[in-house]
């Protein structure tokens, strides 16, 4: 589960910013949180707002940078490369400086600290602390700086003896380098392997119709079926089953998928593929007295963008839900109705179906999600920027007003952000100025 996320000088984030999962002291939707180890309250899903280059994708891809240089920093390959971090470029104190990145989580019920400080040339800095089940104070794992290194050699033996390369973190190489997992080693290897692969999930909500086959493969093997399905009908798309079938694949059928794909491009397709996926939604038919008949058929790439979206997404939700893990979507929201989109929400705040805690983060400029049915105050974030060009980055629950006063729960979050209430909205000049003489 994931505690927290801090960033800083990368991208549009010049100073550290902290994006926290922790619930605040407040009573509403207590559905909402979970408790991990008897007293720590943690948050089911957050949201963030903000102006168009306000920094909220920052944010993600700020996750997303930390998560493949996780997983990737430690592979022969990266050797000798530069690293691909982008500083905060509108300063001179920091255009030289390291980015910094930190994240909190807990697993296997211990309670991680991992971060580093990292330029394009080498990692500066980095760190791992845990603070295990039933215990209070924080263990220092290891500390580095540059090359030189302190392990502690009681709690982590697999860090004994082991030097770590230049622009490579010192984790993602112990995680590469275990062939066996033993009690003796196995920390780096759960927390590159299994937390930041497995269950840190980041993708963007633009993109999600690369899901589509995934979905649709679980959905074949009767893995996620009856899930999505009843996920479907409750989001009353009008869709009664799904017919997954290998069909001949034809021109006709190329066209329908893209029709702009060049000549040349269709012709290499056709000589060497012979067979295809096809992907049939059976809808209700009537006759002229509205009377059912039976089922009438669309492909799939006859469907709406936003159904064919919804039922990409379906296949990592459910994955997420069942396997209790973290689903960060940049743009979820696109091509999607509100409703939709609400329900899919709805979905990590029920007890039920989210037995196993998952926890989902998102950005969006949907405004009809913004409201106190949907969200608590805590789960609320904004974007800023300031006049240097310096992302900011809070909470509705910690914001205040004029008067010093913290935002009521019984207020209109949506109308509120859209006056520009809580800031984080774009300033908009006269446009039939633009239109003059």
């Amino acid at each position: 589960m994931l505690i927290a996320f801090s960033v800083g000088n990368y991208l549009s984030f010049k100073d550290i910013k902290t994006f926290n999962m922790t619930a605040a002291s407040i009573k509403e939707k207590q559905e909402h949180i979970f408790v991990v180890n008897k007293n720590i309250k943690l948050l089911k899903s957050a949201v963030v707002y903000g102006a168009n280059a306000s920094g909220k994708s920052n944010l993600i891809s700020a996750m997303n940078f930390m998560r493949n240089l996780v997983i990737n920093s430690s592979k022969e390959t990266q050797s000798g490369e530069k690293i691909g971090v982008t500083s905060f470029k509108f300063s001179t104190e920091t255009k030289k400086e390291p980015s910094f990145f930190e994240i909190v989580f807990f697993y296997s019920g211990n309670k991680y600290r991992y971060g580093f400080l990292v330029d394009t040339e080498r990692i500066q800095e980095e760190w791992l602390y845990v603070i295990k089940v039933g215990k209070n104070k924080e263990i220092e794992l290891f500390y580095r700086q540059n090359s030189q290194i302190n392990v502690n050699k009681t709690e982590f033996k697999e860090g004994q003896d082991k030097e770590p390369r230049e622009n490579a973190l010192f984790l993602s190489q112990l995680a590469q380098g275990l062939s066996k997992i033993s009690a003796d080693n196995k920390i780096s290897k759960e927390i590159v392997g299994n937390f930041f692969v497995n269950k840190l999930n980041i993708v963007s909500g633009l993109q999600t119709k690369s899901f589509m086959s995934y979905t649709m493969e679980n959905f074949a093997n009767g893995k996620f079926k009856d899930q999505i399905l009843k996920s479907i009908k409750e989001a009353d798309l009008g869709i009664e089953d799904i017919i997954i079938e290998e069909v001949a694949l034809t021109l006709e059928k190329i066209n329908k998928i893209d029709k702009n794909l060049p000549k040349q491009v269709k012709e290499k397709i056709l000589s060497e593929a012979r067979k295809m996926t096809s992907i049939t939604t059976l809808h209700k038919e009537y006759d002229k007295d509205n009377k059912e008949t039976g089922l009438s058929s669309l492909e799939i790439e006859e469907e709406s963008e936003g159904t064919q979206r919804y039922l990409s997404l379906l296949g990592p939700i459910i994955d997420v839900l069942n396997n209790g893990k973290i689903l960060v979507v940049d743009e979820f929201g696109a091509s999607l109705h509100s409703s939709l989109s609400k329900g899919i929400i709805g979905l990590f705040h029920d007890k039920e179906i989210n037995q196993n805690n998952a926890q989902l983060i998102f950005n969006s400029h949907d405004t009809n999600l913004l409201d106190k049915q949907s969200f608590r105050r805590d789960e609320i974030w904004f974007t800023e920027k300031d006049q240097y060009g310096a992302t900011d980055l809070y909470s509705l629950v910690e914001f205040k007003t004029g008067k010093n006063q913290r935002i009521r729960n019984d207020e209109s979050y949506g109308k509120n952000y859209i006056a520009g209430k809580y800031g984080a909205i774009p300033f908009i000049g006269d446009f039939e100025s633009l239109m003059e003489d």
